[in-house]
Protein backbone atom coordinates (compact mmCIF):
# COMPACT_ATOMS: atom_id res chain seq x y z
CA UNK A 1 0.00 0.00 0.00
CA UNK A 2 1.11 3.47 -0.64
CA UNK A 3 1.89 5.54 2.14
CA UNK A 4 1.61 9.39 0.16
CA UNK A 5 -1.14 11.05 1.55
CA UNK A 6 -1.66 13.95 -1.42
CA UNK A 7 1.29 13.24 -4.49
CA UNK A 8 3.01 16.86 -5.09
CA UNK A 9 5.98 17.52 -7.64
CA UNK A 10 7.95 16.50 -5.09
CA UNK A 11 6.63 13.13 -4.62
CA UNK A 12 6.61 12.51 -8.61
CA UNK A 13 10.40 13.55 -9.00
CA UNK A 14 11.48 11.20 -5.72
CA UNK A 15 9.57 8.40 -7.27
CA UNK A 16 11.02 8.93 -10.96
CA UNK A 17 14.35 8.95 -9.45
CA UNK A 18 13.71 6.38 -6.94
CA UNK A 19 12.81 3.76 -9.62
CA UNK A 20 15.48 5.40 -12.01
CA UNK A 21 13.67 6.43 -14.83
CA UNK A 22 13.13 9.17 -17.31
CA UNK A 23 10.60 11.31 -17.63
CA UNK A 24 8.95 9.89 -20.91
CA UNK A 25 9.07 6.54 -19.00
CA UNK A 26 7.36 7.99 -16.39
CA UNK A 27 4.61 9.56 -18.63
CA UNK A 28 4.32 6.04 -20.35
CA UNK A 29 3.58 4.43 -17.10
CA UNK A 30 0.98 6.73 -16.18
CA UNK A 31 -0.10 6.84 -19.70
CA UNK A 32 0.35 11.17 -19.83
CA UNK A 33 2.33 13.17 -22.07
CA UNK A 34 6.26 13.75 -21.07
CA UNK A 35 5.08 17.92 -20.34
CA UNK A 36 2.75 16.51 -17.82
CA UNK A 37 5.52 14.99 -15.87
CA UNK A 38 7.52 18.34 -16.44
CA UNK A 39 5.34 20.10 -15.22
CA UNK A 40 4.52 18.50 -11.95
CA UNK A 41 7.95 18.04 -11.28
CA UNK A 42 8.60 22.22 -12.20
CA UNK A 43 5.92 22.85 -8.77
CA UNK A 44 7.75 20.76 -6.53
CA UNK A 45 4.68 21.58 -3.67
CA UNK A 46 2.06 21.73 -6.48
CA UNK A 47 -0.77 18.74 -6.04
CA UNK A 48 -1.34 16.74 -9.02
CA UNK A 49 -4.53 16.54 -10.49
CA UNK A 50 -7.06 13.72 -9.08
CA UNK A 51 -7.25 11.69 -12.20
CA UNK A 52 -3.16 10.94 -11.48
CA UNK A 53 -3.45 10.29 -7.41
CA UNK A 54 -4.65 6.44 -7.46
CA UNK A 55 -2.27 5.64 -10.57
CA UNK A 56 1.05 7.07 -8.88
CA UNK A 57 -0.04 5.29 -6.01
CA UNK A 58 -0.48 1.86 -7.65
CA UNK A 59 3.34 2.41 -9.47
CA UNK A 60 4.63 3.29 -5.56
CA UNK A 61 3.03 0.11 -4.72
CA UNK A 62 4.02 -2.28 -7.28
CA UNK A 63 7.84 -0.77 -6.70
CA UNK A 64 10.59 -3.57 -6.03
CA UNK A 65 11.64 -3.41 -2.54
CA UNK A 66 14.84 -1.39 -3.63
CA UNK A 67 12.55 1.55 -5.33
CA UNK A 68 10.27 1.72 -1.88
CA UNK A 69 13.60 2.16 -0.35
CA UNK A 70 14.73 4.79 -2.26
CA UNK A 71 11.91 6.64 -2.49
CA UNK A 72 11.12 6.81 1.02
CA UNK A 73 14.85 8.28 1.81
CA UNK A 74 14.25 10.84 -0.96
CA UNK A 75 10.76 12.02 0.68
CA UNK A 76 12.22 11.75 3.89
CA UNK A 77 8.61 10.31 4.94
CA UNK A 78 8.68 6.40 5.75
CA UNK A 79 5.75 6.66 8.40
CA UNK A 80 2.40 8.19 6.87
CA UNK A 81 2.17 12.39 7.69
CA UNK A 82 -0.19 13.27 10.47
CA UNK A 83 -0.66 16.47 9.25
CA UNK A 84 -1.03 15.90 5.60
CA UNK A 85 -3.78 13.65 6.61
CA UNK A 86 -5.79 16.40 7.45
CA UNK A 87 -5.33 18.83 4.57
CA UNK A 88 -6.00 16.01 2.21
CA UNK A 89 -9.25 14.28 4.11
CA UNK A 90 -10.92 17.61 2.88
CA UNK A 91 -8.92 17.29 -0.23
CA UNK A 92 -10.67 14.42 -1.30
CA UNK A 93 -13.74 16.34 -1.08
CA UNK A 94 -12.64 18.86 -3.01
CA UNK A 95 -10.91 16.75 -5.40
CA UNK A 96 -14.31 14.70 -6.79
CA UNK A 97 -14.11 19.12 -8.00
CA UNK A 98 -17.42 21.06 -8.51
CA UNK A 99 -20.49 20.52 -10.73
CA UNK A 100 -21.60 23.95 -10.86
CA UNK A 101 -21.15 25.51 -7.82
CA UNK A 102 -21.74 22.81 -4.84
CA UNK A 103 -22.55 19.39 -5.89
CA UNK A 104 -19.36 17.29 -5.58
CA UNK A 105 -18.95 14.94 -8.78
CA UNK A 106 -17.87 11.77 -6.96
CA UNK A 107 -15.13 9.73 -9.59
CA UNK A 108 -14.05 6.24 -9.58
CA UNK A 109 -10.36 7.94 -8.92
CA UNK A 110 -11.74 9.99 -6.01
CA UNK A 111 -12.68 7.00 -4.47
CA UNK A 112 -9.69 4.83 -4.81
CA UNK A 113 -7.52 7.79 -3.69
CA UNK A 114 -9.86 7.98 -0.71
CA UNK A 115 -9.67 4.36 -0.20
CA UNK A 116 -5.47 4.43 0.16
CA UNK A 117 -6.08 7.26 2.64
CA UNK A 118 -8.70 5.22 4.81
CA UNK A 119 -6.19 2.40 4.55
CA UNK A 120 -3.38 4.38 5.21
CA UNK A 121 -5.02 5.98 8.66
CA UNK A 122 -5.66 2.70 9.73
CA UNK A 123 -2.15 1.68 9.88
CA UNK A 124 -0.97 5.09 11.77
CA UNK A 125 -3.34 3.86 14.00
CA UNK A 126 -1.88 0.09 14.43
CA UNK A 127 1.43 2.57 14.75
CA UNK A 128 0.82 5.32 16.89
CA UNK A 129 -2.44 4.58 18.62
CA UNK A 130 -5.97 6.46 18.63
CA UNK A 131 -4.54 9.36 20.44
CA UNK A 132 -2.86 10.26 17.58
CA UNK A 133 -5.17 8.79 14.97
CA UNK A 134 -8.89 9.59 15.76
CA UNK A 135 -9.14 12.73 14.76
CA UNK A 136 -7.93 11.74 11.07
CA UNK A 137 -10.11 8.09 11.33
CA UNK A 138 -13.21 10.46 12.04
CA UNK A 139 -13.09 13.14 9.53
CA UNK A 140 -12.28 10.01 6.51
CA UNK A 141 -15.72 8.84 7.85
CA UNK A 142 -17.20 11.57 7.69
CA UNK A 143 -16.41 12.22 4.46
CA UNK A 144 -17.36 9.42 3.02
CA UNK A 145 -20.64 9.52 4.67
CA UNK A 146 -20.62 13.10 2.99
CA UNK A 147 -19.82 11.75 -0.95
CA UNK A 148 -22.54 9.56 -0.80
CA UNK A 149 -25.06 11.98 -0.76
CA UNK A 150 -23.76 12.86 -4.41
CA UNK A 151 -22.73 9.90 -5.40
CA UNK A 152 -23.94 8.62 -8.76
CA UNK A 153 -25.51 4.85 -8.66
CA UNK A 154 -22.76 3.07 -10.57
CA UNK A 155 -20.28 4.04 -7.89
CA UNK A 156 -22.90 4.13 -4.67
CA UNK A 157 -21.62 0.04 -3.96
CA UNK A 158 -18.28 1.04 -3.97
CA UNK A 159 -18.25 4.40 -2.02
CA UNK A 160 -20.66 2.28 0.32
CA UNK A 161 -18.03 -0.28 1.18
CA UNK A 162 -15.27 1.95 2.07
CA UNK A 163 -17.91 3.94 4.08
CA UNK A 164 -18.44 0.53 6.05
CA UNK A 165 -14.39 0.36 6.17
CA UNK A 166 -14.05 3.97 7.40
CA UNK A 167 -16.98 3.88 10.03
CA UNK A 168 -15.43 0.69 11.55
CA UNK A 169 -11.92 1.89 11.93
CA UNK A 170 -13.34 5.26 13.53
CA UNK A 171 -15.63 2.67 16.10
CA UNK A 172 -12.13 1.14 16.93
CA UNK A 173 -10.55 4.50 17.27
CA UNK A 174 -13.66 5.20 19.80
CA UNK A 175 -13.83 1.81 21.65
CA UNK A 176 -9.77 2.84 22.28
CA UNK A 177 -10.72 6.08 23.30
CA UNK A 178 -13.18 4.25 26.45
CA UNK A 179 -16.91 4.48 24.39
CA UNK A 180 -17.68 0.93 24.37
CA UNK A 181 -21.33 1.34 24.10
CA UNK A 182 -20.76 4.55 20.86
CA UNK A 183 -17.94 1.69 19.39
CA UNK A 184 -20.74 -0.65 19.02
CA UNK A 185 -23.30 1.82 17.61
CA UNK A 186 -20.75 2.68 15.05
CA UNK A 187 -19.81 -0.68 14.30
CA UNK A 188 -23.77 -1.40 13.85
CA UNK A 189 -24.08 1.84 11.13
CA UNK A 190 -20.68 0.09 9.60
CA UNK A 191 -22.39 -2.99 9.17
CA UNK A 192 -25.22 -1.66 7.53
CA UNK A 193 -23.47 0.03 4.59
CA UNK A 194 -21.54 -2.97 4.04
CA UNK A 195 -24.56 -4.39 4.01
CA UNK A 196 -26.01 -1.78 1.75
CA UNK A 197 -22.75 -2.70 -0.76
CA UNK A 198 -23.18 -6.70 -0.60
CA UNK A 199 -19.89 -7.10 0.86
CA UNK A 200 -20.41 -9.82 2.88
CA UNK A 201 -15.90 -10.24 3.92
CA UNK A 202 -16.24 -6.68 5.63
CA UNK A 203 -19.93 -7.56 7.03
CA UNK A 204 -18.46 -10.78 8.72
CA UNK A 205 -15.04 -8.70 9.75
CA UNK A 206 -17.07 -6.01 11.36
CA UNK A 207 -19.37 -8.77 13.44
CA UNK A 208 -15.99 -9.95 14.42
CA UNK A 209 -15.12 -6.60 15.98
CA UNK A 210 -18.63 -6.62 17.61
CA UNK A 211 -17.81 -10.07 19.09
CA UNK A 212 -14.71 -9.39 20.48
CA UNK A 213 -16.33 -5.97 21.89
CA UNK A 214 -18.58 -7.79 23.63
CA UNK A 215 -16.33 -10.34 24.82
CA UNK A 216 -13.64 -7.41 26.02
CA UNK A 217 -16.94 -5.79 28.16
CA UNK A 218 -17.71 -9.33 29.61
CA UNK A 219 -21.45 -9.48 27.46
CA UNK A 220 -20.68 -12.89 27.16
CA UNK A 221 -24.20 -14.04 26.40
CA UNK A 222 -24.25 -11.40 23.89
CA UNK A 223 -20.59 -12.19 22.60
CA UNK A 224 -21.84 -15.59 21.65
CA UNK A 225 -25.31 -14.62 19.74
CA UNK A 226 -23.57 -12.63 17.75
CA UNK A 227 -20.51 -15.36 16.92
CA UNK A 228 -23.50 -17.84 16.30
CA UNK A 229 -25.02 -15.11 13.65
CA UNK A 230 -21.04 -13.98 12.03
CA UNK A 231 -20.37 -18.14 11.30
CA UNK A 232 -23.72 -17.85 9.39
CA UNK A 233 -22.11 -14.83 7.04
CA UNK A 234 -20.80 -16.17 3.75
CA UNK A 235 -17.05 -14.90 3.18
CA UNK A 236 -14.68 -15.40 0.58
CA UNK A 237 -11.81 -14.04 2.33
CA UNK A 238 -9.69 -16.23 3.87
CA UNK A 239 -8.01 -14.32 6.42
CA UNK A 240 -11.45 -12.80 7.55
CA UNK A 241 -12.53 -16.67 7.54
CA UNK A 242 -9.81 -17.63 9.74
CA UNK A 243 -10.17 -14.09 11.99
CA UNK A 244 -14.23 -15.10 12.93
CA UNK A 245 -13.22 -18.62 13.72
CA UNK A 246 -10.88 -17.05 16.42
CA UNK A 247 -13.13 -14.66 17.34
CA UNK A 248 -15.64 -16.99 17.76
CA UNK A 249 -13.70 -19.75 19.91
CA UNK A 250 -12.95 -16.82 22.28
CA UNK A 251 -16.66 -16.05 22.66
CA UNK A 252 -18.14 -19.84 23.03
CA UNK A 253 -14.95 -20.26 25.32
CA UNK A 254 -16.08 -17.14 27.44
CA UNK A 255 -19.30 -18.77 27.70
CA UNK A 256 -18.07 -22.24 28.61
CA UNK A 257 -18.98 -23.61 25.30
CA UNK A 258 -16.05 -25.42 25.15
CA UNK A 259 -16.26 -28.09 22.82
CA UNK A 260 -17.36 -25.35 20.18
CA UNK A 261 -14.45 -23.07 20.71
CA UNK A 262 -12.03 -26.08 20.06
CA UNK A 263 -13.93 -26.97 17.06
CA UNK A 264 -13.41 -23.52 16.01
CA UNK A 265 -9.67 -22.76 16.91
CA UNK A 266 -9.30 -26.47 14.72
CA UNK A 267 -10.43 -25.07 11.61
CA UNK A 268 -8.28 -21.94 11.51
CA UNK A 269 -5.48 -22.54 8.64
CA UNK A 270 -1.96 -21.88 8.39
CA UNK A 271 -2.38 -19.94 5.27
CA UNK A 272 -1.15 -16.39 6.76
CA UNK A 273 1.86 -16.60 8.33
CA UNK A 274 2.42 -12.68 7.99
CA UNK A 275 -0.13 -10.03 8.03
CA UNK A 276 -0.89 -8.17 4.90
CA UNK A 277 -2.10 -4.75 4.15
CA UNK A 278 -5.67 -3.36 4.24
CA UNK A 279 -5.86 -3.11 0.34
CA UNK A 280 -5.50 -6.94 0.16
CA UNK A 281 -8.00 -8.06 3.29
CA UNK A 282 -10.04 -6.03 5.65
CA UNK A 283 -8.63 -8.20 8.62
CA UNK A 284 -5.63 -7.67 7.08
CA UNK A 285 -3.93 -8.37 10.56
CA UNK A 286 -4.49 -12.26 10.74
CA UNK A 287 -1.85 -14.24 10.87
CA UNK A 288 0.31 -16.90 13.05
CA UNK A 289 0.64 -13.77 15.88
CA UNK A 290 -3.31 -13.02 15.94
CA UNK A 291 -4.05 -17.05 16.12
CA UNK A 292 -1.74 -17.14 19.08
CA UNK A 293 -2.58 -14.36 20.72
CA UNK A 294 -6.68 -15.62 20.54
CA UNK A 295 -5.55 -19.07 21.24
CA UNK A 296 -3.79 -18.10 24.55
CA UNK A 297 -7.13 -15.86 25.12
CA UNK A 298 -9.22 -19.11 24.83
CA UNK A 299 -6.84 -21.01 27.10
CA UNK A 300 -7.34 -18.77 29.50
CA UNK A 301 -10.80 -18.14 29.58
CA UNK A 302 -11.14 -21.90 30.08
CA UNK A 303 -8.94 -21.81 33.23
CA UNK A 304 -5.59 -23.32 31.53
CA UNK A 305 -3.24 -20.31 32.87
CA UNK A 306 -0.24 -22.39 32.40
CA UNK A 307 -0.69 -23.02 28.80
CA UNK A 308 -2.33 -19.40 28.32
CA UNK A 309 0.65 -17.67 29.72
CA UNK A 310 3.08 -20.33 27.63
CA UNK A 311 1.20 -19.41 24.30
CA UNK A 312 0.97 -15.51 24.51
CA UNK A 313 4.83 -15.82 25.89
CA UNK A 314 5.81 -17.85 22.79
CA UNK A 315 3.72 -15.34 20.08
CA UNK A 316 5.05 -11.88 21.70
CA UNK A 317 8.14 -12.22 19.21
CA UNK A 318 5.38 -12.11 16.17
CA UNK A 319 4.41 -9.33 16.41
CA UNK A 320 5.01 -6.72 13.98
CA UNK A 321 7.80 -3.77 15.94
CA UNK A 322 5.22 -1.33 14.54
CA UNK A 323 2.12 -2.89 16.57
CA UNK A 324 2.75 -1.35 20.31
CA UNK A 325 -0.78 -1.44 21.19
CA UNK A 326 -0.69 -4.77 20.20
CA UNK A 327 2.34 -5.79 22.28
CA UNK A 328 1.63 -4.01 25.19
CA UNK A 329 -1.79 -5.82 25.33
CA UNK A 330 -0.19 -9.01 24.84
CA UNK A 331 2.09 -8.19 27.38
CA UNK A 332 -0.96 -7.63 29.63
CA UNK A 333 -2.41 -10.94 28.32
CA UNK A 334 0.33 -12.44 29.97
CA UNK A 335 0.69 -10.60 33.23
CA UNK A 336 -3.03 -11.82 33.77
CA UNK A 337 -2.86 -15.54 32.79
CA UNK A 338 1.02 -15.47 34.86
CA UNK A 339 -0.53 -14.18 38.08
CA UNK A 340 -1.64 -16.80 40.21
CA UNK A 341 1.21 -19.30 39.14
CA UNK A 342 3.97 -16.80 38.52
CA UNK A 343 4.21 -13.56 40.52
CA UNK A 344 7.53 -12.19 39.22
CA UNK A 345 6.45 -13.25 35.75
CA UNK A 346 3.30 -11.49 35.77
CA UNK A 347 4.83 -7.97 36.80
CA UNK A 348 8.19 -8.23 34.82
CA UNK A 349 5.19 -8.82 31.52
CA UNK A 350 2.85 -6.27 32.62
CA UNK A 351 6.05 -3.41 33.12
CA UNK A 352 6.99 -4.58 29.61
CA UNK A 353 3.31 -3.66 28.30
CA UNK A 354 3.72 -0.71 30.79
CA UNK A 355 6.96 0.50 28.64
CA UNK A 356 4.87 -0.32 25.27
CA UNK A 357 2.42 2.01 25.91
CA UNK A 358 4.52 4.87 27.32
CA UNK A 359 3.61 8.49 25.78
CA UNK A 360 0.47 6.89 24.08
CA UNK A 361 -1.53 4.97 26.34
CA UNK A 362 -5.37 5.55 25.68
CA UNK A 363 -8.24 5.01 28.26
CA UNK A 364 -8.83 1.25 26.82
CA UNK A 365 -5.22 0.25 27.64
CA UNK A 366 -5.38 1.75 30.77
CA UNK A 367 -8.44 -0.06 31.65
CA UNK A 368 -6.61 -3.05 30.39
CA UNK A 369 -3.51 -2.61 33.07
CA UNK A 370 -6.81 -1.98 35.66
CA UNK A 371 -7.72 -5.57 34.95
CA UNK A 372 -4.51 -6.63 34.80
CA UNK A 373 -3.91 -5.51 38.21
CA UNK A 374 -6.87 -6.77 40.06
CA UNK A 375 -5.80 -10.37 39.06
CA UNK A 376 -2.28 -9.11 41.07
CA UNK A 377 -4.14 -7.51 44.14
CA UNK A 378 -3.54 -11.24 46.12
CA UNK A 379 -0.15 -10.40 46.43
CA UNK A 380 -0.34 -6.80 46.40
CA UNK A 381 1.90 -6.51 49.03
CA UNK A 382 5.37 -8.47 47.68
CA UNK A 383 7.65 -6.29 46.61
CA UNK A 384 7.27 -7.12 43.13
CA UNK A 385 3.42 -6.21 42.79
CA UNK A 386 4.49 -2.81 45.15
CA UNK A 387 7.64 -2.26 42.54
CA UNK A 388 5.11 -2.34 39.50
CA UNK A 389 2.59 0.36 41.04
CA UNK A 390 5.56 2.70 41.69
CA UNK A 391 6.54 2.00 37.86
CA UNK A 392 2.63 2.19 36.73
CA UNK A 393 2.22 5.67 38.71
CA UNK A 394 5.72 7.25 37.22
CA UNK A 395 4.28 6.15 33.34
CA UNK A 396 0.36 6.12 32.95
CA UNK A 397 -0.20 9.18 34.86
Amino acid sequence: MADVTMWTGRHVKALRDATRKTQQQLADDLTCAQRTVSFWESRPDGKVSTGFQARLDRLLINADHGSKRRFYELTGDPDVNRRDFLASTAAVVGMSTLRGQDTPVVTADAIEHLKTTVHSAMQLDDKLGSNAARPIIEAQAKTCATLLRDCPPSLRRQLHSLTGEATASHAWAVWDQGDAKGADEMFQLAYRHAAEAGDTDIAAGILCHRTQLAVNTHQYARSADLADAMLLVPSHDGRVNDFRRLCAAQAFAATGRTHDAWTQLGRVTDDYAEQTTPDESYCYYQSRWTTGVKTARCLALSGESQSAADAVQATLPLIPAHAKRDQALSNFHLAQAAAAIDVDRACAAARDAIDLTRGSASPRVRQVYADTRTHLNPWSSTRAVRQLDDYAAGVLT
